[in-house]
Order: structure tokens, then C-alpha cells, then sequence
């Protein structure tokens, strides 16, 4: 099978991290292939926070978790957000918080592309990954914009979403079978 379809069909969600750093090497040829997806206007509006501290980490992981507990509508998210055992990033070592410029036309779209080569890159070279939209409830909170300075995501991008990165402890678990009856062929 071709390779990059072999790796599109295999990456899975992971939410077991071993307690072991990834390379710089691995880091930036991840963060690399982000910056080698479309964008609309070829305008490139993502910026890249990488966080390897493991208190930052910590940090963001209870602040976003209070954010879920006060702010979700949904019971079964605030419940997680109040799980003390839950962490967002699932222990992860590195964890990339992917921000768009304000005032794009295809920003999300963008930046969602990106994720997309971060996640398949990862894939390539063995690193586990979960894509984690939970972060956006804290700083779209009054309380995230303190949490942006302090992370030094500059004052025009918003933060959309993280990625937690690093060696998986443990099998991921296997995506269902894919739903039948989602295409229309119209020639």
C-alpha cells in the first residue's frame, strides 16, 4: 500500500502518553509539515505554541478543565472538567497549541489543515497524538486572555486548538469501522 495512505488509514487518537520527551529533531520537522499546509490565499495564518514545560502543561490542562466545569452546556463535558483524575492532554509531554491570525477569510480551515500534517507527520515518524479542541473553552474565557500573554501567543492570533504529542504507552484504540451511504458519485 502507498505509504501516505497506509499512514492516513493507521494514525489513531492516543490518550496513553509515556513519561519521555520527543527529540527537537521530531519537533521540528513536525511543527515543519505544519507549515507546509494550505491555506487559503496561500496567507499561512497559524502560529505554533509549543509547550514542553511540564508546569505550563499542568496548568492549562486544570484551567481548561475549570473552564469545561463552568462554561460547557453539555453535563457529560463539565462532568470530565470535574473528574480530578481526567487530564485533557492525557500526560502528554509536548503539547502545541495551534493559534490563527484574526481577520483571515479561511483561518479554522487553515489551521485545521495544519493540524492535519502535524498529526500525519507524526504518524510517519512514531509519535502519538490526540487533537484536542477542550483548550478553546479557556481561552475563549475572560480568564484565557492572561493565559495567552503568559504563553506568548501574540495579540492578533487566537488559540483554536492543541495537539498532545509523544511516544505512546500502550496500543492506541482502533477506530471503528468507517460509515457506509456517506458518498453520492453523480457523473
Amino acid at each position: 500500500m502507498n505509504k501516505i495512505i497506509e499512514c492516513i488509514k493507521s494514525r489513531r487518537s492516543t490518550r496513553n502518553f509515556l513519561d519521555r520527551q520527543i527529540t527537537d529533531n521530531e519537533l521540528n520537522t513536525i511543527i515543519e509539515c505544519g507549515t507546509w499546509a494550505p491555506s487559503g490565499h496561500n496567507k499561512q495564518p497559524w502560529f505554533f505554541t509549543v509547550l514542553q514545560n511540564s508546569e505550563m502543561i499542568a496548568e492549562l490542562n486544570l484551567l481548561t478543565k475549570e473552564a469545561l466545569r463552568n462554561y460547557s452546556k453539555e453535563e457529560g463535558i463539565r462532568k470530565l472538567g470535574a473528574n480530578e483524575s481526567y487530564n485533557v492532554f492525557y500526560n502528554a509531554p509536548t503539547v502545541i497549541i495551534v493559534s490563527y491570525e484574526k481577520n483571515n477569510i479561511t483561518e479554522e480551515s487553515d489551521c485545521s489543515a495544519a493540524i492535519q500534517n502535524i498529526l500525519l507527520a507524526c504518524e510517519s515518524i512514531g509519535l502519538a497524538t490526540c487533537w484536542n479542541g477542550f483548550v478553546r473553552s479557556h481561552f475563549n474565557s475572560e480568564e484565557g486572555i492572561a493565559t495567552k500573554q503568559k504563553y506568548e501567543i501574540p495579540e492578533n492570533y487566537t488559540p483554536y486548538y492543541a495537539i498532545a504529542v509523544g511516544y505512546a504507552d500502550g496500543s492506541p484504540r482502533l477506530g471503528g469501522e468507517r460509515r457506509d451511504n456517506i458518498v453520492k458519485v453523480i457523473k
